[in-house]
């Protein structure tokens, strides 16, 4: 997810375009930032469901059988 936001949303020329807008100091703290979102995310994320979407699809593939993604005593809503 780091790389998506970084590389396609923020520095690429079809998202905000910031590439060469930033000194290190800068770079350090929208790093950081990001970091602690993701984590942050992350942890709302695992509440509610058992794993990631990515992880859910390969499991399923790889068993031939849909897995379940809820968590299993998350509460509705």
């Amino acid at each position: 997810m780091e790389q998506i936001i970084g590389l396609h949303i923020l520095f690429s020329p079809y998202g905000f375009n910031l590439w060469g807008r930033f000194g290190w100091a800068e770079m350090t703290g929208i790093a950081a930032a990001m970091f602690v979102g993701l984590l942050v995310v992350a942890n709302i994320w695992v509440r509610y469901f058992a794993m990631g979407p990515l992880e859910w699809l390969w499991r399923s593939l790889s068993y031939l059988k849909w897995q379940p993604f809820r968590h299993p005593t998350a509460q509705p809503g």
